[in-house]
């Protein structure tokens, strides 16, 4: 191949790579800054992108309680097993001396394991109460391997018993509480509004943006890519 037409060749593909780079950035650029909220009202990307990500927080919480579920195996049991039972005699140790530290040991993580997942498994004080009473009231007269049933029993139900969503129109419900379509701007926080469910919004209106940035600079870089090809490929003839 004549050392012109490498050249050629390789000023060709240096051209199409620069207009591609050129295209993305300004396509990209095009699609970030393309509103997603019109005259009040939101864009059905945004939308979407809204129940998008209500349901991946729904999914975590789902995961969550798995872990949960989890941690509650690795608490011990209130009984001796039979190899402990052999251990704690062979080290000169009564075996209902082991037992009661072991069922006192066992109580105590439990409680500790119900106090920090109070609100996953639904244990809420009562008025005027506290969080340990609740704790009490819902251990009360339960061994420990009972307690961990119970708990099991209203993880699982919450999850079984979970209704079906439309995201979709979830999230046009949240884009209402923090949205004022009449001032055309996003609702202060408040008593009845959260700054958290604000600031949940305005990440979801940034995620569209960047997926549509995306989205209008792969185009971009694609048509500017063929043309600067098609461009040079006739500079050559």
């Amino acid at each position: 191949m004549p050392v012109n037409r490498v050249e050629n060749t390789s000023s060709q593909g240096k051209l199409v790579r620069t207009s591609i780079a050129a295209g993305f950035l300004a396509g990209g650029a095009a699609g970030y800054f393309k509103p997603v909220i019109k005259n009040g009202e939101p864009y059905d990307s945004f939308i979407k992108e809204i129940g998008y990500s209500l349901k991946n927080e729904d999914n975590k919480h789902i995961i969550r309680t798995g872990e949960i579920l989890e941690a509650l195996d690795e608490i011990p049991k209130e009984t001796l097993s039979a190899i402990e039972t052999v251990k704690a005699r062979a080290e000169g140790i009564d075996p209902a001396e082991a037992a009661a530290k072991k069922a006192a040991f066992a109580k105590e993580e439990l409680d500790y394991f119900l106090t920090i997942h109070s609100d996953e498994i639904g244990i809420f004080p009562q008025e005027n109460g506290t969080l340990e009473d609740a704790v009490n009231n819902f251990t009360a007269g339960k061994t420990t391997q009972e307690i961990k049933d119970a708990v099991k029993n209203e993880l699982a139900g919450k999850i079984n018993n979970r209704p079906q969503i439309d995201y979709e129109e979830l999230a046009k419900d949240y884009f209402d509480e923090v949205y004022d379509k009449s001032a055309k701007k996003y609702k202060q926080a408040g008593e009845n509004l959260a700054q958290e469910t604000i600031d949940f919004v305005k990440k979801a209106a940034r995620n569209t943006r960047i997926k549509t940035g995306v989205l209008y600079g792969l185009a971009t870089a694609a048509g500017a890519g063929v043309l600067t090809f098609i461009a040079s490929a006739f500079r050559k003839k």
